[in-house]
């Protein structure tokens, strides 16, 4: 028998630390029942998230209902999908939007899921439906869209310690690699 618990981070920056994750009972059945779960927070309050709290006031659960369901029909057309998932998805945001946990942050989107048996077959495992931070301008509320940042240009050059003047450099790193400690400098070239 197995009760497991498993939850994996998704997003951690600067206002949002979100896990996906999934629960697996096995008590004998053919297979390990499996469901998953998620859990969002917003690191400057450290309130719970919810989909009510990270939408514009002027946005509609409809809209993210929209973008699952047309994320979605490629699967329906390989026959991977039950024929009424688009009732079953369509139920699943007419719940209370402030109670709703069936979504999680990742780098690149918002992503919702449904657990096997909700929409398809225990075969065809999680199905998740990403949705772009791009298409979700206007939608979501800004707090919650990842920082835009600079991606830093340049390499980072490791030696020796004793072989690095260290007046050279505004910031770099002493890492030891061995079990006799043995030091090496980690530096980047464009500081």
């Amino acid at each position: 028998y197995l009760y497991q618990v498993i939850y994996s981070p998704t997003r951690i920056d600067h206002n949002v630390l979100s896990f996906s994750g999934s629960i697996e009972v096995f008590s004998g059945a053919p297979h390990p029942e499996r469901s998953c779960i998620s859990a969002s927070y917003d690191l400057q309050t450290g309130d719970t998230l919810t989909l009510a709290s990270i939408m514009t006031k002027d946005a509609s659960v409809d809209v993210f209902c929209n973008f699952v369901l047309d994320g979605l029909k490629e699967l329906a057309e390989g026959d991977h999908l039950y024929e009424d998932y688009q009732g079953t998805v369509k139920d699943r945001f007419k719940v209370d939007p402030s109670t709703d946990e069936s979504w999680y942050f990742t780098q690149t989107g918002l992503c919702f899921y449904f657990s096997p048996y909700e929409i398809a077959p225990y075969a065809s495992g999680i199905i998740t439906v990403e949705i772009p931070y791009e298409k979700l301008t206007g939608v979501l509320h800004e707090d919650y869209l990842p920082l835009k940042r600079n991606v830093p240009q340049g390499s980072i050059q490791i030696s020796p310690f004793n072989n690095v003047d260290l007046n050279g450099f505004s910031q770099f790193a002493e890492v030891v690699t061995n079990k006799e400690g043995s030091m090496f400098l980690a530096q980047t070239d464009n500081y």
